[in-house]
């Protein structure tokens, strides 16, 4: 089997990471396979936000502050536990958003491929990776937007989704059944 294919097939989301930073040359290798990916009528709205170290932890204490006042009780439970961490230790973070008003039509199919191609690449480099999807559910984002907007991710962006990105603390988990066909061939 090919090495695209076998990554493909292997990749598996990953919550628990090793306290070890992400180093830089595969960090940018990984971004450059975000930035490569398709957009729509290639209009290449979207725009790929990482945080580490301190800028991640104050995104965190954010996100627990609007998880708090959620009106979701998943939410505010999850928030109120202090051993929870909602990008699961990570040492980086990748969120995508895009302009709606450079992508009117596809900003949501744009910024998914963008994280899919990040984290192909990184199971390509040994590293591990979890699609997060807190920064959309939690709402409203409230403090958690306002850090963002002093890093440099605008108001005006919608986010997309976001991933972990770091070492796996453990071997990766074995692939779960599929369940069912959902494959339909018309020949």
């Amino acid at each position: 089997m090919n090495d695209t294919i076998n990554t493909l097939l292997s990749r598996r989301s990953v919550r628990e990471y090793q306290d070890k930073p992400v180093p830089t040359d595969l960090l940018d290798k990984i971004l450059s396979c975000g930035q490569a990916a398709p957009s729509g009528m290639n209009r290449q709205a979207c725009q790929i936000t990482v945080l580490c170290g301190k800028r991640l932890q104050g995104l965190l204490d954010a996100v627990r502050t609007d998880a708090l006042r959620s009106a979701d009780a998943f939410w505010r439970e999850a928030a109120a536990d202090p051993d929870f961490n909602f990008f699961y230790n990570a040492p980086a973070f990748i969120i995508v958003s895009a302009d709606p008003s450079r992508e009117p039509l596809t900003p949501i199919e744009d910024g998914a491929v963008i994280l899919e191609n990040m984290m192909l690449a990184a199971a390509s480099l040994g590293l591990a990776s979890c699609w997060i999807h807190s920064l959309v559910m939690i709402n409203p984002l409230r403090e958690g937007r306002a850090y963002l907007d002093k890093l440099g991710l605008p108001l005006n962006h919608r986010i997309i989704g976001s991933m972990s990105l770091g070492y796996a603390a453990s071997d990766l988990p074995e692939r779960p059944p599929l369940e069912g066909n959902n494959i339909v061939k018309i020949v």
